[in-house]
């Protein structure tokens, strides 16, 4: 199992005044797991589902590239959904 954390924040201001009119903090949590199993002896020892998990070779884990970006798009998304959310009240 992996997971990954992050997180971004967002203050909007108003540049004439300096005063803050929103801010926000958004963390991101991505996992990744995955199961498989092998096994050497009588096949008639296992369930059909511990049998079936016999099949599955060991897959390769993601990379934290794979995490960065993930993490890095959803929290564009959330920033940019809040900006527009913000700014369609003006």
């Amino acid at each position: 199992r992996m997971d990954a954390e992050g997180k971004g924040s967002i203050k909007i201001s108003d540049l004439s005044t300096g005063e803050t009119l929103s801010v926000k903090t958004y963390p991101m949590d991505q996992k990744w797991s995955t199961i498989w199993a092998s096994f050497n002896g009588d096949k008639r020892a296992l369930t059909k589902e511990e049998y079936e998990l016999t099949n599955i070779s060991e897959p390769p884990a993601p990379s934290p590239e794979y995490f960065y970006d993930l993490i890095s798009e959803s929290l564009g998304a959330k920033l940019s959904k809040h900006v527009e959310r913000f700014y369609s009240g003006y």
